[in-house]
C-alpha cells in the first residue's frame, strides 16, 4: 500500500508541477484520505513523514525529475516548501 500511496504522491506532484502549482501538505492529506482510506491531520507530523517517505523511496530509485517534483510541488500553511520545515 506505502508504494501505491508513493505513486499517487509523485503523480500528483508531476501534474501540478507541469501546471507551476503547488498543493498544501493539509491538501495532500485530504486526497490521500479520501483515496486510501488513510487518516492523516492536516498539518501534523504524519503527513509531512509520507512526504518524506515518498521522497526517499524515489531518491533510492534515482528518479531525480520526481524527486524535483516532490521538493517543488509541497507546500505548509505559510506557502513554503515542506523541506524547509
Amino acid at each position: 500500500m506505502r508504494k501505491i500511496k508513493f505513486e499517487h504522491i509523485a503523480n500528483l506532484a508531476k501534474a501540478l508541477s507541469k501546471k507551476g502549482s503547488k498543493m498544501s501538505a493539509s491538501e495532500l492529506a485530504d486526497s490521500l484520505n479520501r483515496n486510501f482510506g488513510s487518516h492523516y491531520k492536516r498539518e501534523k507530523r504524519g503527513i509531512y513523514s509520507q512526504i518524506r517517505a515518498a521522497f526517499k523511496y524515489f531518491e533510492k530509485k534515482g528518479n531525480q525529475k520526481i524527486l524535483d517534483n516532490i521538493a517543488n510541488t509541497f507546500v505548509n500553511k505559510k506557502g513554503e516548501h515542506v523541506w524547509k520545515k
